[in-house]
């Protein structure tokens, strides 16, 4: 929002705002969009920054495929099948990079964030549905501008968190470790989700705000959760047959609707397993109108997609990349601020206790 001299922050991602002392006063995770702005102000007048959080909803990402003895041949089911005792590391990872311009100084924002989730299956049921415990393990965050800012913050670091780390620190600190419990189909439908006793009590002491509380609340976790599942598709799929998914969202920045195809690939060999590839092409836009921002926010341009793998074996993800290039235009008044995104979001599955690969998947 210009004010005449500069501008200031209109929207707040994990709590990166010096000018609030509220350290649950960001977004929740959950509403997330694949181009949240949110503009720092450092100091008073002329300093401030861009920091964007590209978050992609993983239900439009992820799915799942196994072989099944009822197929008809040449075809595959696309379903999850995590064993009762059984655990996996979540890695998930977005680099990106923005380059602003259209109002007042160009600017340019090197951001990448991290997130490390921990599932544990507690029981598995005869139709295939799964009871599982999920938990966030740790969140890792770095940004850099074009101006000279920097920012580092580690959940897992020992060091005490200093500036703006430390509020973000502040307000991310009741994320980490937190578990809820979940029953979720064999494909992927999310069907129960509450909080454990544990949770909920260090909710209600926890010093965060509303939004940040909202995050675990039944609706929130729910929502968290289909950010990194998806509802997988009811029939059998061939090499070459597609599937198609729409997402609907609302944002800061006006209704959001993701529309997602999906195309199986077949059995291909990465890093001598045999896994199954799945390419995914995407398309963002916005609704029509202004939204509560007095903004008017349109796709100018947009080349999104990428590839996930599968084990049929495991019954669960490997690995995926997924890469976006955009352009939006922002509307305010008789200004038009131009926003070009690019992001790379990988995600790794893995059995608990094995070392962080270092390997990644071009």
């Amino acid at each position: 929002v210009w004010t005449g001299t500069e501008q200031v922050g209109i929207i707040r991602l994990g709590a990166i705002n010096k000018g609030s002392d509220e350290p649950g006063g960001f977004l929740p995770m959950r509403k997330l969009v694949p181009f949240s702005v949110c503009r720092l102000t450092f100091r008073p007048l002329s300093m401030a920054c861009y920091f964007a959080v590209i978050a992609i909803t993983m239900d439009s990402i992820f799915a799942a495929a196994t072989a099944s003895a009822a197929d008809p041949p040449g075809a595959k089911s696309l379903r999850w099948k995590l064993r009762d005792g059984e655990s996996l590391r979540v890695q998930f990872s977005q680099e990106m990079v923005m380059k602003s311009s259209g109002v007042g100084e160009a600017l340019s924002t090197e951001a990448d964030m991290s997130m490390e989730l921990q599932w544990r299956v507690t029981g598995t049921q005869p139709d295939g549905s799964m009871q599982m415990d999920q938990s966030i393990e740790r969140l890792r965050m770095e940004m850099k501008t074009s101006d000279g800012e920097s920012l580092v913050y580690d959940s897992a670091s020992k060091e005490p968190p200093q500036g703006m780390a430390a509020t973000i620190a502040k307000g991310l600190k009741p994320l980490i470790g937190v578990t809820f419990l979940q029953e979720m189909s064999d494909r992927g439908q999310i069907t129960s989700i509450k909080l454990s006793p544990g949770a909920e009590e260090a909710l209600k002491t926890a010093h965060a705000g509303a939004q940040l509380k909202d995050v675990f609340s039944q609706d929130g976790m729910r929502q968290l959760i289909s950010e990194v599942t998806a509802v997988l598709p009811e029939k059998p799929v061939r090499v070459g047959d597609t599937w198609q998914a729409v997402n609907t969202t609302n944002s800061p920045l006006g209704p959001l609707q993701t529309e997602t195809t999906y195309t199986y690939r077949g059995t291909v060999n990465v890093e001598q397993r045999a896994l199954e590839r799945i390419d995914v092409a995407m398309k963002i836009g916005f609704g029509d109108g202004q939204n509560a921002l007095g903004l008017n926010v349109k796709v100018q341009g947009q080349h999104n997609g990428g590839s996930m793998y599968f084990d049929a074996a495991a019954g669960r993800f490997v690995q995926s990349v997924i890469k976006q290039d955009m352009t939006l235009a922002s509307q305010l008044g008789n200004h038009t601020h131009l926003q070009q995104l690019q992001t790379t979001l990988r995600m790794q599955f893995m059995p608990a206790g094995l070392p962080e690969r270092t390997a990644r998947a071009k």
